[in-house]
């Protein structure tokens, strides 16, 4: 009868010290890496360029660098996914260039990996670029969706005719895809 007793003890105990190390990451990831040290000061700047309000930021490489770097600070803190969300998905729909549409149709993949619950409410927006003018961000929309769904990150729900009109895309590797 101890024998159980104990491996519970101990399978409670291991229970409580997962709980304090999550506890511990957590406290990290939301506040310490990118809030309240040197790295926190700089998101506000790349969401500035990002967001190109006056029309100064026109480098399409510029752009993409900035658009990817925000979704790794997205990636780290759902606080600043949270954010951000309204900023990138703006910016997903505005934006001219297919190179920062394409970086951040994939760079939203990673970030629906770590904060699922966050992202749920786009996904629509996601599926859009299903339709964009440019091939390449069509052809890496529908890798990062086929990716999402089949790791059961996000479900199709009503979004699988965007889908199914992938089939008659007039590039032959989306229509392969």
């Amino acid at each position: 009868e101890e024998a159980p007793d104990a491996m519970e003890e101990e399978m409670g105990m291991v229970a409580a010290a997962d709980a304090e190390n999550e506890r511990k990451f957590n406290l990290v990831t939301e506040q310490k890496l990118v809030t309240d040290n040197l790295l926190g000061k700089f998101h506000p700047l790349i969401a500035f360029v990002v967001a190109n309000k006056h029309g100064k930021f026109g480098d399409p490489l510029l752009r993409e660098a900035a658009v990817l770097a925000l979704c790794r600070y997205m990636a780290v803190s759902s606080t600043v996914c949270e954010r951000y969300l309204p900023l990138l998905f703006t910016v997903l729909q505005m934006e001219p260039s297919a190179l920062v549409r394409t970086t951040i149709s994939i760079a939203l993949g990673d970030v629906a990996f770590r904060f699922p619950n966050s992202l749920e409410p786009w996904t629509g927006h996601m599926y859009a670029r299903l339709s964009d003018s440019s091939t390449v961000v069509r052809y890496n929309a529908l890798m990062t969706l086929t990716h999402l769904i089949l790791n059961d990150m996000i479900k199709v729900k009503g979004k699988v005719s965007h889908v199914v009109m992938c089939l008659n895309d007039p590039c032959q590797k989306v229509r392969e895809l």
